[in-house]
């Protein structure tokens, strides 16, 4: 076996490993800079707070960032199977490529070569599953895209590096994996055009960020069913409200949708301007539309009794205070998922629980928010 020649090119930004965790995966990246003197410059800048354990530039020429012993940060917000730690039990590997910002292209014969020395060099000395050699993209594919289309996984699988998974079993794959397959067996037809209904309901977070990149990556069109605002927010390119029997486009964003829901005193609903992001604003059927509108009582004559309307106050009341309610509850919840101990701590079984109630959370606050604005409205027109 031949002994990589490396370059020491020591970077600041590394801790140590975190306690129980094996050194068992390998991550692959591509630096997404135009040269190797500006990957090498970024990934040794203690401000920029990333690094990894190894470099090579396109030449082959290959430089040792971090020792293997220490903790790289090159993973960043990532996950596989129950693993939410990947810079505790991975080697980070960045290959120089300008990426698909700056002029991707193929990765030259020295640089894999030199890849693939190196990968061998490091398999001889840790037990590193070949199903367990990935792409940044596999941990993180909301996120990433490295090392991109034009790596030849199927080539390092040849040299013994790695797995070729399209013969895995599907009970062998991770549930980002099961969810592109998915994608993939609805898109094997090419249709123009897909209806998904809740797509995000029951699953984990892998299988939701790879759904989101395989969507933004659908040439078609797709209509969302859907009460995840994360989803909408960052896949949907138009918002439109069914609602009164009728459909008709939102002209805003999700946070204008939220502050008519909460706001609007009884009418036609018309959205208001604002806020839309670039290139993307977002698009939510709702599952079921309100009660149709009644003639109120100027237009019948009829007045209310007070018992009438002393009970439908007392029923936007209820709903005021559930609305709050939940909202507290999204809050705390939020709050938990962005802890950064909790991934230290890797629960799985924690994040999964706390996932799943935040998305029922959220559904129970949509329906909430729509029966507050429909007795709102019944009231209003009861006046």
């Amino acid at each position: 076996m031949n002994t990589p020649q490396i370059i020491d090119h020591p970077s600041p930004n590394f801790d140590e490993r975190h306690a129980g965790k094996n050194l068992d995966m390998l991550i692959l990246h591509y630096t997404g800079m135009r040269t190797a003197e500006e990957s090498l410059a970024r990934l040794c800048d203690p401000r920029a707070k990333v690094s990894a354990h190894y470099l090579i530039d396109e030449d082959g020429t290959l430089y040792r960032l971090v020792d293997e012993t220490k903790r790289a940060w090159h993973a960043g917000v990532s996950h596989w199977a129950n693993e939410t730690d990947i810079n505790s039990c991975s080697l980070g590997i960045e290959l120089q490529n300008p990426g698909h910002e700056f002029g991707y292209r193929d990765f030259p014969d020295a640089q894999v070569r030199a890849l693939t020395t190196l990968c061998t060099d490091i398999l001889s000395r840790h037990a590193v599953l070949a199903e367990r050699i990935l792409g940044h993209s596999d941990v993180a594919p909301s996120r990433k895209e490295d090392p991109g289309e034009l790596f030849d996984w199927r080539g390092l699988a040849a040299a013994g590096i790695g797995a070729d998974i399209v013969g895995n079993p599907v009970e062998r794959l991770s549930g980002g994996q099961k969810a592109r397959l998915l994608m993939a067996l609805a898109t094997i037809d090419a249709p123009h055009i897909l209806i998904l209904d809740e797509p995000t309901n029951h699953l984990d977070i892998e299988s939701r960020e790879a759904l989101v990149h395989a969507l933004n990556d659908f040439p078609g069109a797709v209509i969302l069913i859907s009460h995840d605002p994360h989803l909408v927010e960052t896949v949907a390119d138009q918002l439109w409200l069914v609602r009164g029997g009728r459909v008709a486009p939102f002209d805003g964003d999700l946070g204008d949708y939220r502050r008519l829901l909460l706001s609007e005193r009884g009418g036609k609903t018309k959205g208001q301007k604002g806020g839309k992001k670039a290139g993307k604003a977002a698009e939510l059927p709702a599952k079921t539309a309100p009660a149709p509108e009644q003639p109120s009582a100027r237009e019948t004559g009829r007045k209310p009794s007070d018992k009438a309307g002393g009970q439908l106050r007392a029923e936007v009341r209820a709903h005021e205070r559930r609305v709050a309610e939940l909202g507290a509850e999204r809050s705390e919840a939020e709050a938990a998922l962005a802890d950064p101990a909790l991934y230290d701590q890797n629960d799985a079984a924690r994040i999964e629980h706390l996932t799943r109630k935040l998305g029922q959370i959220k559904a129970e606050l949509a329906r909430e928010e729509e029966s507050w604005l429909a007795a709102q409205e019944r009231l209003e027109g009861a006046v």
